[in-house]
């Protein structure tokens, strides 16, 4: 990278907030619905758009796109959601069973004005697990199915 292409990128920054600090609600401004757009895959979405915004952790890879789509990879899995699902959320403490299971819920209000990661952090993790659950679930489920 040359240094007018560095001094370059630095004026960007200085100029627009970085995507770490952005709120929820200017994610979305930043993005696009165009309806009836089919859902990618994540390798097409990640192969045909640049992110506007990303975020890594802990093994944990998020990529915000122009289309709204979002991908998320921990490990072996992998998932895309629209930013639209990133709404109101139920957070239940406890088994669904338990009689002492206490239940929150956040209307989408409540997050909008909270910096972009929180909420697509929740969505992005709830179906990395979902994911990793099904497809252990289909693993066992074939076992038995071929009578092993």
């Amino acid at each position: 990278m040359t240094e007018q292409m560095k001094g370059q990128m630095n004026k960007q920054q200085d100029q627009k907030k970085a995507p770490a600090q952005l709120t929820l609600r200017e994610l979305r401004s930043r993005v696009t619905t165009i309806p009836g757009q089919r859902k990618p895959s994540w390798k097409q979405a990640e192969a045909e758009e640049m992110p506007v915004a990303t975020y890594r952790r802990a093994g944990l890879r998020i990529m915000v796109f122009p289309s709204g789509y979002i991908t998320a990879h921990s490990g072996r899995n992998h998932t895309v959601f629209h930013i639209s699902d990133c709404g109101a959320y139920s957070y239940r403490f406890g088994s669904e069973l338990a009689e002492d299971a206490t239940r929150h819920d956040f209307d989408e209000d409540y997050f909008l004005d909270l910096r972009w990661e929180i909420r697509v952090l929740m969505e992005a993790e709830d179906r990395l697990e979902l994911n990793g659950n099904l497809y252990e679930y289909g693993r066992i489920g074939k076992h038995r199915t071929d009578g092993r």
